[in-house]
């Protein structure tokens, strides 16, 4: 499911290798505008695109061992039955991850009809977007106008957990 530690390390590694290697003999940069060729850069600006192409070469194949190791989080807690409270996962000396459910998305579809039910108390439900009182009694299994709310809303539920990771180390709590 993952590529291993190993990978990091040589992304790290190699991100290490872009600064030491752009010292040496840097490639021709053209420079063009609107497809006309106006010259040749310096030194110093080839050197900078250079760097900023190979760093960014570099983020983008550490982003996909990090993408792969998010899926890999995302799955051992759903196997491990810790899916899908709010979890907040320490790292001694690291950091922290922090993996909870997507929240629903929940829009007006048919404005008119929560104006039948609710009448004027509906634009204490809405603003420019659904208030959490009516996001709630959509969701609600238990309230009375549930069903008659979510005929006038589009809801979409999501199956997914979301992942962030912060690299901050925190003492307490």
């Amino acid at each position: 499911m993952y590529q291993g530690i190993n990978t990091v390390d040589r992304l790290l590694e190699g991100a290490r290798q872009v600064e030491e290697a752009a010292v040496g003999a840097t490639p021709l940069v053209e420079i063009y505008h609107e497809g006309e060729h106006l010259g040749t850069a310096d030194p110093k600006l080839a050197r900078a695109v250079v760097m900023a192409i190979r760093i960014k070469r570099t983020i983008s194949q550490a982003q996909e061992v990090l993408d792969n190791y998010l899926e890999e989080i995302k799955a051992r807690v759903r196997e491990a039955g810790l899916a899908p409270r709010p979890l907040t996962l320490k790292a001694s000396g690291e950091g922290q991850v922090t993996v909870s459910r997507k929240e629903p998305s929940v829009k007006v579809a048919d404005a008119r009809g929560l104006y039948a039910i609710f009448g004027e108390a509906v634009f204490d439900l809405l603003s420019l977007k659904v208030k959490k009182e009516l996001k709630q009694m959509a969701l609600s299994g238990d309230h009375p106008k549930a069903e008659e709310v979510r005929k006038c809303l589009t809801v979409e539920v999501y199956d997914e957990d979301t992942v962030r990771v912060d690299t901050r180390i925190r003492k307490n709590g």
